[in-house]
């Protein structure tokens, strides 16, 4: 992968309440990324190169999901939160696999009554100082798909905890190293070409 500008990072100390007035405020129709654990916020505003490389991977999941014929909401960067639990988050990507009918049709996403999305990406270049899997496992995200140190890796949820695993549960047989590889190659080849090469690999 090329060498670029990181993403930015600042973490502060605030309430719950501020959390809440920044999105009422608008921050979650912006750029920067918000996630709040109990007290701490983090404020990310993505570089171009976690740009690329979320949109490389949500090309991926879509793409499988055409092929396999299976139903699919694409969440984007939603903000999802839980008051109880003093937790939210802001994705890079979120999906909805086998949920979707639970969710389709919403204007907006409550987990006090809605389920969250099945699959999260999560681009980390810089190295978060928050534990957002332990965000995401809190919140009931099934997997995540973290890209850090140039690969990707999955996280399964697995009872209280999440585990690393070769490849994807929502998706079987999709590989940690060929989602690595082909998020690689989308940042040398061609759009088109790269396109190609997607459309290979799913139909293998």
């Amino acid at each position: 992968m090329p060498t670029t500008t990181s993403e930015q990072r600042v973490v502060l100390r605030c309430s719950w309440e501020t959390y809440e007035r920044l999105l009422r405020e608008g921050w979650e129709k912006s750029a920067p990324r918000l996630t709040f654990n109990r007290g701490e916020l983090e404020i990310m505003s993505p570089s171009f190169e976690h740009e690329t490389i979320t949109g490389a991977l949500s090309d991926i999941v879509q793409a499988l999901a055409r092929h396999r014929g299976l139903d699919l909401i694409r969440a984007g960067s939603t903000t999802y939160r839980r008051a109880d639990l003093e937790k939210g988050f802001e994705p890079d990507a979120s999906f909805y696999l086998s949920r979707a009918r639970q969710v389709r049709g919403l204007t907006q996403i409550d987990l006090s009554q809605h389920p969250a999305p099945e699959l999260v990406i999560e681009v980390d270049l810089s190295g978060s100082s928050m534990p957002k899997l332990a965000i995401f496992l809190a919140l009931e995200v099934e997997e995540v798909w973290r890209w850090q140190k140039g690969r990707l890796e999955i996280h399964l949820r697995v009872g209280t905890d999440y585990s690393l695993g070769p490849e994807s549960r929502l998706l079987p047989g999709v590989r940690a190293e060929d989602l690595t590889r082909l998020v690689g190659e989308s940042v040398t080849l061609p759009y088109p070409d790269w396109n190609r090469c997607l459309e290979d690999w799913v139909t293998r």
